[in-house]
């Protein structure tokens, strides 16, 4: 098994910045940066991967982590929009390879739709979930579900004009 070495799609935010990446598994997965928070938790691709962002992250992301699995770490610096170099790690857990995680294939399982990176998803290893005009709606990642909440009606319409037979991306 070896690492994810990606490269980092940076962008401001409101709040501080989202730090995308294209994860093996098909996602466009990353961590959503909030700089009024000092030590934020980890954030997960649907396949298992894992991200932090911050001061000590790597350190941090392996307190986080099961001790008795062996994830594979990437650790890299990046410049933020504000100028800060940060530590950004990400560990691949030993059965990320097949991109699934440890998971039933998504025939065995019931899928839910995230309206804004237009992946399927299990809802029950989703990242949040949030309810918008008695609809329940589910999300790959913490950067999805904010994005959403910031402006659902908006995402909803992007989402009723997205060609769904082109796959997902964002």
């Amino acid at each position: 098994m070896t690492a994810t070495h990606p490269e980092y799609d940076i962008t401001r935010t409101a709040a501080g910045a989202d730090l995308n990446y294209h994860c093996p598994c098909g996602c466009y997965a990353g961590f959503a940066l909030d700089r009024s928070v000092a030590e934020q938790d980890p954030e997960s691709c649907c396949c298992g991967r894992t991200m932090l962002v911050g001061r000590d992250a790597t350190k941090r992301l392996q307190a986080f982590l099961p001790a008795d699995e062996n994830y594979a770490f990437d650790e890299q610096t990046v410049e933020m929009p504000w100028g800060q170099p940060l530590e950004v790690a990400l560990a691949t857990p030993p059965n990320a390879e097949s991109g699934s995680g440890g998971e039933p294939a998504a025939a065995e399982i019931a899928t839910a739709h995230d309206p804004v990176c237009h992946m399927d998803i299990n809802p029950a290893t989703a990242a949040g979930s949030a309810e918008h005009e008695a609809t329940t709606y589910y999300f790959c990642s913490r950067g999805c579900l904010l994005d959403f909440t910031d402006d659902p009606v908006a995402t909803l319409a992007a989402e009723a004009a997205y060609d769904h037979s082109q796959g997902h991306h964002m």
